[in-house]
Formats: structure tokens, C-alpha cells, sequence
């Protein structure tokens, strides 16, 4: 190439020229402006490489993506079961009864099913059925007047189960893999007996993060600590009414379908 360009370049210096008669001044010009072709051809060679690289990452890059929005195109989510145990639980009120009884969370379980819908490659739509039993330890709150030679005891605390079918809608934030952070609210019914506790019927929300870890066979399982609040919004007219929060670890199962 630079044989061929310095060839070119003593054919256009020699045009106009009387035959074999060089100037002085062509003499001086002459390496210079073979240098400026020789620059100019190396520039351009350079440049139509860096063109080509970039067209072939633009396309690689819109390739890769086209298929991963393939696959989850193909996806119809994940479905699964979840277990939790693992936590606090506790009936609160924004102000406390002058008189009444003391309520403190004793244990609780909680299972669920779960089902994901995926929008895009990290965020995914959430869903799902929650049963949670909750068992509740109520002191009462009872003065017996003094009656000289009657020894009364104090009343004894006791247990009493309150019981929640949720039902969760929300949304998972995927990202570094193995991560996520979700969300949402969900529509609670209390289906207790017990006379005891107000109504949790309402909308209550709940906030989590956790990992994940999927397998070649499409299974998957995660650990995802979370706190939630029920009937943070009541479906009652009742004020100063009590209102159920929980917080554990959900371990659970899923299965790309």
C-alpha cells in the first residue's frame, strides 16, 4: 500500500513539470507531502476498522438482547410454595387502652404460594395465596376489690389464635443475579373466631429482600427476610383499633414454568 501511494504521489508531482527536470522546491515537497498521503491512507484504514468494531458490538449487544427477551418472552413465570416460623409477631395500637388487656405476639407460622410473571429480565410481577396463624398471649388487666380474709389470685394469662388469608400483589426487583428487593400490598381477611382481637380485614403492605439461586432443572430456591403490616388500611369504621404486624424469614421453592 505505502509502495503504491508513493508511486501516485511522484506521478502528481511530475505533471506540469518540464521532463526530467526537478525544482529545488519540488525536491523539499516532495517527502512531505508523500508523508501526509501515507498519514492520511493509515488514518483512514484505522478509522473504517474502529467503524466496523463498533457496528459489530451494536449488533452483538442487540443480539444478546433480542435473546434474553426471547427467553423470558417464552417464560411464563415461576410458581412456588414458601414456608415461615422464623420471627416476631404483635398486635399494636396507636394508643394503648387505660385499663384493658396486654396482647404480646407469642409464635406464628405462615405458608404460602407464590407465582411470578416476569415484565422484563429484572423486574417481575408478584403475586400469590398466604395463610398465616398467629398465637397471641393476652394478660388481663383485673383489680379484685380487698375482701379481709379472701385471697384472690391474679388472672393468669392466656392464649387465644388469630388467623389471616392474604392475598399479595407486588413486585420483585432482580439484579447481580442472585438478589432481589420486593414489595407490595395485599388484601387481608381475617378468618379467626376469636372475639378477642379487632377485625384484620383490610389492605396491608409488606417490604422484603432476599437471594436466589436457580438450577439447570428450573428449580430455584430462596430465603427472603421481610416485615409486614395487616389491615394497615381497614375495611372497619372503628378507631384505635389493632392492627397486625409480623416480620421473619420466608424459605420457599420455585419452579420455572
Amino acid at each position: 500500500m505505502f509502495k503504491r501511494d508513493y508511486l501516485a504521489c511522484q506521478a502528481r508531482l511530475k505533471l506540469g513539470a518540464p521532463e526530467n527536470v526537478i525544482t529545488m522546491n519540488q525536491a523539499v515537497t516532495q517527502p512531505f507531502e508523500i508523508f501526509l498521503l501515507i498519514t492520511k491512507e493509515i488514518y483512514n484504514s484505522i478509522l473504517m476498522k474502529i467503524r466496523s468494531l463498533i457496528m459489530c458490538g451494536i449488533i452483538c449487544t442487540g443480539f444478546t438482547a433480542y435473546s434474553q427477551e426471547s427467553e423470558i418472552s417464552k417464560s411464563t413465570g415461576k410458581i412456588g410454595i414458601f414456608y415461615s416460623s422464623f420471627g416476631d409477631n404483635e398486635l399494636v395500637r396507636s394508643e394503648d387502652l387505660i385499663g384493658g388487656p396486654s396482647y404480646s405476639g407469642d409464635k406464628f407460622y405462615t405458608l404460602g404460594v407464590n407465582y411470578l410473571y416476569p415484565f422484563t429480565q429484572w423486574l417481575d410481577f408478584q403475586t400469590g395465596l398466604v395463610y398465616s396463624k398467629h398465637q397471641i398471649t393476652i394478660t388481663p388487666n383485673i383489680v379484685h376489690p380487698y375482701v379481709p380474709g379472701v385471697d384472690y389470685a391474679p388472672a393468669k394469662p392466656y392464649n387465644e389464635d388469630l388467623s389471616v388469608i392474604s392475598i399479595p400483589v407486588g413486585v420483585q426487583l432482580n439484579f447481580f443475579k442472585y438478589l432481589f428487593v420486593n414489595g407490595g400490598f395485599s388484601l387481608d381477611f381475617d378468618t379467626g373466631s376469636s372475639n378477642s382481637f379487632d377485625d384484620q380485614t383490610g389492605i396491608g403492605l409488606q417490604v422484603g429482600a432476599g437471594v436466589q439461586y436457580e438450577f439447570r432443572n428450573r428449580i430455584s430456591l430462596f430465603i427472603n427476610p421481610y416485615a409486614k403490616g395487616h389491615s394497615i388500611v381497614s375495611f372497619s369504621s372503628q378507631d384505635n383499633r389493632q392492627r397486625l404486624m409480623e416480620a421473619g424469614v420466608k424459605i420457599g421453592v420455585m419452579l420455572r414454568l
